[in-house]
């Protein structure tokens, strides 16, 4: 049953791509690439929001992030973003940088508090043990560094009872607006 699941969404996700214009998502050289990466053993940086060079070594970088929700969902980001991976005994980090045009900010309705602000300009990330059907977490936070976490393999009222120790911090400037 799996099996023909499976064959079932690789014919659709075929037929879809087959059809779709040059740099779309869903064109063949988007729909073939697995979204895994191997994020190599590094050092703990800073964590005070910004990435200095030298702070994660040796790393994994990332580019060329999609929209996760909304009409949107699927197509590349509005403004482009850059994203370093590394990890040690301690704990796994990911620092990030999203490039805003000259008088952009990002979007922030809540400064405080946790598992609040969805509607905002935000970086989210989705980790999933072993294959796609394994446990599966997601991590977001906002500008102003509001965060939530969700263990999706538990229901949605479960939810609130997962809480990792997460560190989050953030900066806006001129230009755009990171975090770690």
């Amino acid at each position: 049953m799996k099996l023909i699941i499976l064959s079932g969404l690789a014919s659709l996700l075929w037929a879809v791509s087959a059809f779709a214009e040059p740099g779309d998502p869903l064109a063949p050289e988007a729909t073939a690439r697995k979204p895994a990466v191997r994020v190599p053993l590094g050092k703990s940086p800073a964590l005070d929001g910004r990435i200095v060079k030298g702070d994660y070594g040796p790393a994994t970088m990332l580019q060329d992030l999609v929209v996760v929700a909304g009409e949107d969902k699927g197509v590349a980001g509005r403004y482009p973003t850059k994203v370093i991976l590394t990890w040690n005994q301690r704990a796994f980090y990911v620092g990030f940088r999203t490039e805003m045009p000259e008088g952009a900010r990002p979007k922030i309705t809540v400064k405080e508090g946790h598992d609040a602000g969805f509607p905002d300009d935000a970086f989210e990330i989705f980790l999933t043990v072993g294959d796609n059907d394994g446990e599966q977490f997601h991590l977001g936070g906002n500008a102003a560094g509001v965060t939530w976490e969700r263990n999706l393999g538990k229901s949605q009222d479960d939810w609130g009872n997962w809480n990792p120790k997460v560190t989050y911090a953030t900066y806006v400037e001129e230009g755009g607006w990171g975090g770690e």
